[in-house]
């Protein structure tokens, strides 16, 4: 049964795990969002967060971050599996939608975020191995309407939902992100119908990023396990005849 002090630690943890963080830019101080297992450092003077929207055309819109406002958003800590998995989720709020209403030209749609100048420190008798990213979210299509995905890995989809995923490299990636581009025509033809015909709409809903965390074993264990091994090959050695 866990003492009342390692009970009082969960109780914190989980505590801790379900306060929002934010890192706005102050251009001076570092960001640090304090897990069990590791760090995650937002540099100092950086924005460290990017979102862009863009929309060509008449028919449709779309949603997301400003593009340049540095505007951060609220992350959920994550620590979970011993801490062996450790980060923070976030809603995205981007969604669009062209094409449908018969308005004349070309219609595009495309937003992104990005997440730069970050660094991932272990805490002691811990290593990072890897950083995982996943984005959830939607789209459909008809007629030459097209949906394009900037995510991690290679999606997989069900119906109309994807999810894309990948472990990184922490020490060679150096930003973190996703988006989508969507974007449809219409045409009318000389009987007042529609020659080209198209609608697409994307939307992420959900992020998330893990820190891969391993255990270091203590010099100590180290120490017993060399002497371990020395032990089997002294033994291994009396039992060869001479």
């Amino acid at each position: 049964m866990p003492s009342r002090f390692l009970l009082a630690a969960l109780l914190f943890t989980a505590h801790a795990s379900a306060q929002a963080f934010s890192c706005a830019p102050t251009g001076g101080d570092e960001c640090r969002l304090e897990l069990s297992t590791v760090t995650i450092v937002f540099d100092a003077g950086v924005y460290n967060f990017n979102g862009e929207t863009q929309f060509i055309g008449t028919d449709g819109y779309v949603n997301g971050y400003t593009t340049g406002s540095g505007d951060f958003p609220e992350l959920t800590p994550i620590d979970t599996n011993g801490g062996l998995r450790a980060g923070f989720g976030f809603a995205p709020p981007m969604y669009g939608q062209v094409g449908g209403s018969g308005f004349e030209g070309y219609h595009e749609a495309s937003a992104s975020f990005l997440f730069v100048g970050m660094a991932f420190v272990a805490k002691p008798g811990f290593q990072v191995d890897g950083v995982e990213l996943t984005v959830t979210g939607t789209r459909t299509s008809a007629g030459n309407g097209y949906v394009g995905l900037t995510v991690p890995g290679i999606p997989t989809f069900d119906g109309d939902q994807f999810t894309g995923s990948a472990v990184l490299d922490p020490f060679s990636a150096q930003a973190f992100g996703a988006g989508f581009t969507i974007n449809a025509y219409y045409e009318e033809g000389e009987d007042g119908g529609a020659a080209a015909f198209g609608t697409a709409s994307a939307a992420l809903t959900s992020a998330r990023l893990l820190v891969h965390v391993s255990a270091v074993p203590e010099a100590s264990a180290y120490a017993l396990m060399l002497a371990g091994l020395g032990l089997v090959g002294w033994a291994a050695r009396r039992r060869t005849p001479a």
